[in-house]
């Protein structure tokens, strides 16, 4: 759905077997610019209301595009494969804007920098299992709603409740992007019935999620999955946008909530973080 690291939209997806990947996207122009006019046209996708969804971000990383989530006052939950290929030098040109529903920003919009990345040490470019990273921002956020990650003790698989996939990504495949978020309401599967998709690559540290005539397409990546708004899953990969036979594949948030704690908190027990 959306290996195509210009994630910020209700997304897209990367060839079947992970065999075709989407050409890598560095501005708006490439996919046909901002559009408001397609919003209600992003594969079954609605526009969000003003304060529904805070915490969603929309990074800029050097020109490569991704969508996040607000999980703590200094720190943004995304996909790995966003951060592929990047060492620590170009982060100081990384942006984060949160509490908006235009991905031009407007009035009320927040804006920070980026001090540093972690991605998942086991992150597999190729399988896209551990798709899952975390940004440190240059300074807190402290006014806005934070996203709600599943309780340590959820044993939960999600299988047969709806969910709801967020972003600004495009209006179809190859399309444009929106300006104005979106959200598309799907029907989370059973990992069983997503292998039969996906030729038994599905693993248990991710979550598939589908519906008729609705899917994210390109311009997602990194961003979230939920169900009763909380955060289940981050936008991973897929095949096609809204194609019947594939579900959007995302990374299963409750297999690394442990990862995600620990990590935060190395991160904000640094000297000299705020």
């Amino acid at each position: 759905m959306y290996s195509a690291l210009m994630a910020i939209g209700l997304l897209s997806h990367i060839g079947c077997v992970f065999s075709t990947y989407l050409p890598s996207v560095r501005s708006y122009e490439a996919l046909g610019g901002v559009n408001d006019e397609d919003a209600n046209k992003i594969v079954g996708g609605t526009p969000a209301a003003e304060g529904e969804f805070p915490y969603q971000a929309a990074l800029n990383l050097s020109g490569i595009f991704c969508g996040g989530t607000l999980i703590s006052k200094s720190i943004v939950l995304t996909a790995a494969h966003c951060l592929e290929g990047f060492s620590a030098s170009p982060v100081n040109t990384f942006k984060v804007t949160v509490n908006t529903t235009k991905l031009s920003g407007g009035n009320g919009a927040i804006v920070r920098g980026v001090r540093k990345f972690v991605t998942h040490p086991l992150f597999n470019p190729i399988t896209f299992d551990n798709d899952v990273a975390l940004l440190a921002l240059s300074y807190p956020i402290k006014n806005v709603r934070l996203s709600k990650l599943p309780s340590a003790y959820t044993t939960s698989t999600y299988a047969g409740q709806t969910a709801v996939a967020v972003g600004w990504g495009a209006t179809s495949f190859g399309g444009n992007l929106s300006n104005s978020l979106l959200k598309a309401s799907v029907t989370v599967l059973t990992n069983e019935a997503c292998n039969l998709q996906y030729n038994n690559t599905i693993t248990s540290n991710m979550v598939c999620a589908s519906a008729p005539g609705k899917d994210a397409c390109q311009g997602d990546s990194g961003g979230p999955l939920l169900v009763k708004g909380v955060q289940i899953g981050i936008t991973s990969f897929g095949e096609g946008c809204a194609d019947p036979r594939f579900a959007g594949v995302y990374t299963r948030v409750t297999r690394y909530l442990t990862w995600i704690q620990t990590i935060s908190r190395i991160i904000q027990s640094a000297p000299g973080f705020y």
